[in-house]
């Protein structure tokens, strides 16, 4: 007869009144000996064989819940980090975006959808999902309460590229710009300051053209403007007046000789 007793190992159990020690099974540990009872790995975390010690977080690019192993996210979707619990942690890499995600009645996200690429002139950070840019011109922002903009810089949708430009709300039609420095990138219909229109080819009033892009116009600017334009203008009197009664101007009609002359000052006027 056995005449003392042991203490069941690490990995192991024992219950009461049992004069056996068991085994842990599979994600489930006893770290410490002397244990009635092992304790089960939480989500997001498995043992890698019975009798463990310890619990392991599942890689990156698959989750657990209770599934007794680690599942791989579907398609290109991976995880943000180690230990995800669920499908629905499973999002899009860099470079690609959730394209064609599903809604549910309460207007929720589904797991659902693939990712493709983000093709030229767009930039996509870890988990682009189109729906949160959605959510993001509807008000919402990304999680249904961001205001302004400010989960911009999370990258939970794809951004222009410097140097493209999309209309404002057409996210996936990106065009290049003429000229880089007029098109910062960013949201969608974003321009340098003192531009806009399509492209952001063309210069807002109040503006002036600089080596560094668009700058406003001051005080003096108007002034100089205005100057100028005197200037040219008195100096044009003569010079038109010798035009009206030129030979060849004195034989042409006064409808005639008056759109002449207002083309004339009208150049004048572009060139200031």
């Amino acid at each position: 007869a056995q005449s003392y007793c042991s203490f069941c190992l690490q990995g192991y159990f024992a219950p009461e009144n049992s004069t056996e020690c068991t085994p842990c099974p599979l994600n489930e540990m006893a770290p410490l000996p002397r244990t009635g009872q092992c304790s089960p790995c939480g989500p997001g975390f498995i043992t890698r064989h019975v009798a463990s010690t310890s619990c392991f977080r599942c890689k990156v690019g698959t989750y657990r819940l209770n599934e007794t192993q680690c599942v791989k996210c579907p398609g290109r979707k991976t995880t943000a980090y180690q230990g995800a619990a669920t499908i629905e942690e499973c999002v899009c890499p860099a470079e690609t975006y959730l394209a064609d995600g599903l809604r549910d009645e309460m207007d929720q996200h589904l797991p659902s959808g693939s990712c493709v690429d983000c093709g030229e002139g767009l930039t996509c950070g870890l988990g682009s999902d189109m729906r949160h840019f959605e959510d993001f011109m509807k008000g919402k922002g990304q999680h249904g309460d961001a205001e302004d903009g400010e989960d911009q810089m999370d990258q939970s949708y794809p951004l222009v590229q410097a140097g493209y430009f999309a209309r404002t709300g057409e996210l996936t039609s990106v065009f290049r710009c003429g000229a880089v420095i007029d098109c910062p990138g960013g949201l969608p219909g974003t321009c340098a300051a003192g531009r806009t229109g399509a492209l952001c080819g063309h210069g807002e009033a109040g503006w002036k053209t600089s080596s560094d892009g668009c700058e406003a116009c001051v005080f003096l600017d108007f002034s100089l403007f205005s100057t100028t334009f005197m200037v040219m203008m008195l100096a044009g009197v003569p010079f038109f007046y010798y035009f009206m009664n030129s030979p060849m101007t004195s034989k042409a009609s006064t409808l005639l000789s008056t759109a002449i002359a207002f083309g004339m000052a009208m150049t004048l006027l572009q060139t200031v």
